[in-house]
């Protein structure tokens, strides 16, 4: 990856990853200016997989970031980031060779076709309040879309951390709704096709174990 000012307000950047069957470029401008700093980038990925044709597409994506001074608040929406039905990341790419490679069908694969991230955390006492959401939709209902919400808070004192942390998330049903189903979510409601829901808790501590800067720390991580 290489990165380049042109002023001080405006940098462009690009990059490249190359494997075996597989080669992704991308490159990107970002600006700063008095609202906060904007981000836009387009990658293109080319995958070849055994006995099918190649994979080619393009994601396009589009990042900000806000700090508001002297309030300790950080604001990211980071980012809007839509792909077309041939784009593979790396991990996606290494996943559909090797189904490619046993003879399956790639296109049950479940390629992201669009996301959405939004990252705010803001200073409050002597921790760091923290919500983070995001919504992952899939290309031909290959999968349901992926919803999450988070909320933490977490501080330290005397090198002893500490976090807790509450998530629900949900995974839409793909299920395609015939028309007595959609006349009766008229009267029921769609209870019956909320998809799979997942709520956690988790606490997570740390604490020093012996002194000096080559002490070693114990976590212990709690859910629910």
């Amino acid at each position: 990856t290489l990165q380049h000012g042109l002023i001080d307000s405006l940098t462009v950047y690009g990059g490249a990853t190359l494997s075996q069957g597989y080669s992704q470029g991308k490159v990107g401008l970002a600006i700063s200016t008095p609202v906060g700093a904007f981000a836009l980038d387009t990658t293109h990925s080319r995958t070849q997989v055994q006995g099918q044709a190649v994979a080619r597409g393009q994601s396009l994506g589009l990042a900000y970031n806000k700090n508001v001074p002297f309030s300790g608040t950080h604001f990211a929406l980071g980012a809007y980031r839509f792909s077309t039905a041939g784009y593979l990341s790396l991990p996606d790419a290494l996943n559909v060779r090797e189904l490619g490679h046993r003879g399956g069908n790639i296109d049950h694969y479940a390629r992201q076709k669009s996301r959405v991230d939004l990252t705010i955390s803001q200073q409050l006492g002597k921790g760091t309040l923290s919500v983070y959401g995001s919504s992952i939709d899939y290309w031909a209902g290959q999968q349901g879309r992926q919803t999450s919400f988070t909320v933490s808070y977490g501080s330290s004192k005397k090198k002893h951390n500490w976090n807790l942390l509450a998530q629900r998330s949900r995974v839409s049903e793909t299920h395609q709704l015939s028309e007595r189903e959609r006349s009766d979510e008229i009267f029921f409601g769609r209870s019956m096709h909320m998809g799979r829901l997942d709520n956690r808790l988790v606490l997570t501590l740390s604490v020093p174990l012996g002194e000096g800067v080559r002490a070693a720390s114990a976590g212990r991580r709690g859910s629910a």
